[in-house]
């Protein structure tokens, strides 16, 4: 239990926001019919609370992405993805006589992002916009008799072990054009050395 940050010991982590996430199986899962928020049981460790549209895009989510190998346990830290990234830079100097002494011009041309200049298509980067991390779903630990640990009235506190765990607002991952590394350049420019 981290009692500082006033919060439980959820999937491995305390007090860093970088906690892991337990995969529940969703092989067999049947979407509720309708609209209404409820509480769905997803396997014996978790329940979902949103809508059916909101199960169903966390499904979809975990079906496809690296998280559907680790249906029913834990998922390992790293498994997350960025699309690639491939850039060409180019230099070209040139060095010019200029016939006073032991002067010599240099002239440059540096080109940044070159495959972007041949097709927009090319060398555009994306991230998921969290700088490594990605909040999927917000958790609350429930005790055994499926009340959220450490809520008013509820008779537990943050000592209390989770037995199982209540999954909600979904929240999946955008990817982001990173404008400025997505664009090509080029610095023309000239070196006097004496």
């Amino acid at each position: 239990t981290d009692q500082a940050a006033g919060r439980g010991f959820v999937f491995g982590t305390t007090g860093n926001g970088r906690q892991q996430l337990y995969v529940p199986n969703l092989a067999n899962l049947v979407i509720p019919a309708g609209s209404a928020v409820g509480v769905t049981q997803l396997d014996p460790l978790v329940q979902f609370n949103g809508t059916p549209a909101q199960l169903q895009a966390f499904r979809d989510y975990v079906q496809g992405s690296a998280l559907a190998g680790f249906q029913g346990q834990i998922a390992p830290r790293g498994i997350g993805r960025n699309p690639d990234f491939f850039t060409v830079n180019l230099h070209f100097s040139q060095q010019l006589p200029t016939f006073v002494g032991k002067t010599k011009l240099t002239v440059f041309a540096d080109m940044e992002n070159f495959l972007n200049l041949i097709s927009d298509k090319f060398a555009f980067r994306e991230l998921d916009g969290r700088a490594g991390t990605a909040r999927l779903v917000d958790v609350q630990c429930l005790n055994a008799a499926g009340t959220v640990i450490g809520s008013e009235n509820s008779g537990t506190n943050l000592s209390t072990p989770c037995v199982s765990y209540r999954y909600s607002n979904f929240n999946a991952p955008v990817f982001v054009a990173l404008q400025r590394q997505s664009l090509w350049a080029v610095r023309i420019g000239a070196r006097v050395e004496f």
